[in-house]
């Protein structure tokens, strides 16, 4: 910030004839006040009159209006020195050449970073300095052309410093104008931007890297989609050949356990086709648009059918399967059908598998009911090694507080039940 002065200061640079008629009428009056003091004749108040007559002027002066003025010894020569010392010293490049971009003058920045001095540039081009084969081509074309047309341009390049090490420049180049605006050179501001370009290419070969690896893993997904779609296929195939033999043989004289045993066999073999078909969904399924179908159905027929299939299980292991069934649980309710059958076969099928004593339970029940619409709760919860009993309170129904493992589906009958949203 420039020094600034009083008015008083100003004064006393401007108009030496107003500030000695101050300081003689000051004085004249100091005289009269030590003459009078001397002789002891004058009373308080004219001593006070005197004392106002001394400083008066004074307060006058130095009341005057402030203004700023430039720091004492800052003269036009001065200031040139200094800006000339800023430019040599600064951290940037800067070069000084005439119309045809011949150097005339580097700073010493520019020779840190290139190791040429003025010495060395007189007359030549940055270009012819710097520039080597690894320069990029269009980059040297486009600055040209701005160069051609007289107007500023800014551009990054790969250059060769005299010591042959390789560093990435930035150069801002602006055309030099007299006041009738006529072309009379270029300044360039340059700076040593390598470590910024290398953070810039490592970003970028990350991201390309990342792409490659999405792309691939893209592809892995694909091609595991259509692997299992093809097996899915090949399965099934043989698979609707059992189911519709059973359905032949379901037509056929068959004794009541006979009969047990092929719906049995059937209902087990539509489960697994059921889940054929959702492999084949697989893409619908990872793309978030896999739909559940709507139709209705008899729970407590789901729930019998998935009994049937792991009865054979339980008695090999010499489990005891339980079933409770709330008498109020509606029979006839709208929803996925061969979804929830599956749910309920694959925890009924766990509970067996890592059971190896004591039973396996199966619970359902109404949670909540209002009109048409009922939210309906099956739990499976066996004796096996699973969650304490202090972080499951096991099934609810009454018999079962001590069970130690427990697995719950909620069934809700319809989108539109004032329950769907618990």
């Amino acid at each position: 910030m420039a020094p600034c002065r009083s008015g008083g200061s100003e004064l006393l640079h401007s108009n030496p004839l107003t500030v000695a008629g101050l300081a003689s009428l000051s004085t004249a009056a100091t005289i009269l006040l030590t003459t009078v003091i001397v002789e002891g004749s004058a009373s308080v108040l004219a001593l006070l009159g005197l004392g106002v007559l001394i400083a008066l002027p004074w307060a006058w002066l130095f009341m005057q209006p402030r203004r700023d003025l430039p720091a004492a010894g800052i003269t036009p020569e001065t200031l040139a020195q200094w800006q000339s010392l800023a430019t040599r010293v600064s951290g940037y490049g800067v070069t000084i050449s005439d119309t045809q971009r011949r150097l005339i003058w580097v700073n010493d920045s520019f020779t840190r970073m290139t190791g040429y001095t003025n010495a060395d540039v007189a007359g030549l081009k940055t270009s012819a300095l710097l520039y080597w084969e690894r320069t990029d081509a269009e980059v040297v074309r486009r600055s040209r052309e701005a160069f051609d047309n007289v107007r500023g341009v800014r551009f990054e390049s790969l250059v060769r410093s005299k010591n042959g090490r390789a560093w990435w420049l930035d150069t801002d180049a602006q055309p030099l104008v007299d006041k009738n605006g006529l072309h009379q050179g270029w300044v360039c501001i340059q700076t040593d931007v390598t470590d910024a370009v290398h953070k810039r290419e490592a970003m970028r070969l990350a991201q390309e890297q990342l792409h490659v690896a999405k792309e691939a893993a893209e592809a892995a997904n694909r091609a595991k989609s259509e692997f299992l779609a093809n097996m899915s296929h090949e399965i099934r195939t043989p698979l609707n050949g059992v189911i519709g033999m059973t359905g032949l043989l379901l037509d056929t004289r068959l004794s009541d356990e006979q009969r047990e045993f092929a719906e049995i066999a059937r209902s087990s073999g539509e489960s697994l086709l059921a889940v054929l078909n959702d492999v084949l969904d697989f893409s619908k399924i990872e793309a978030g648009q896999m739909t559940l179908e709507q139709v209705d159905f008899d729970l407590t027929a789901i729930i019998e059918q998935s009994i049937d299939a792991t009865m054979l299980r339980v008695g090999e292991k010499g489990l005891e399967l339980i079933v409770d069934v709330d008498p109020g649980l509606p029979h006839g309710l709208r929803g996925d059908p061969t979804r929830l059958r599956q749910v309920i076969l694959n925890l009924l099928n766990n509970a067996v598998k890592f059971t190896e004593k004591g039973e396996v339970r199966l619970c359902a029940l109404v949670q909540a009911a209002e009109g048409n619409c009922a939210r309906l709760r099956v739990e499976v919860a066996d004796t096996g090694p699973g969650l304490t009993s202090a972080s499951g309170s096991g099934c609810s129904c009454p018999s079962s507080r001590q069970m130690r493992q427990r697995h719950d589906v909620s069934v809700e009958p319809d989108s539109a039940c004032p329950f769907a949203d618990g």
